[in-house]
């Protein structure tokens, strides 16, 4: 039996100077999280760092999510507040994209 493909969307959310940052729709999943700083939006070089996603306090260098696909969510939190217009990249899946279980 293959394993299913989730569909992933992308979200590059202009941040709001808070720590909390919104998805453009609720999650089941998040996969994966990259900040830039709003300073290299217009230096031409692109300096993202990873965050690593966890459900508990984010601490630095992580973002929390604590949707599920019971629950989805469509907030994140960052370890502090972001720098306004600074750019989060956010690959997730939305709850229409999961399979049900057969």
């Amino acid at each position: 039996m293959l394993a299913p493909t989730l569909r992933t969307r992308t979200a590059v959310i202009v941040c709001a100077a808070s720590a909390t940052q919104t998805l453009p729709q609720p999650a089941a999943l998040v996969v994966s999280a990259e900040a830039q700083p709003a300073a290299n939006t217009t230096s031409g070089v692109i300096t993202s760092a990873a965050l690593t996603v966890t459900t508990g306090t984010p601490g630095s260098g992580q973002i929390q999510f604590t949707g599920t696909p019971q629950a989805p969510s469509n907030q994140v939190t960052l370890s502090a507040a972001a720098t306004a217009d600074q750019l989060l990249i956010v690959q997730y899946v939305a709850p229409g994209d999961l399979a049900s279980a057969a």
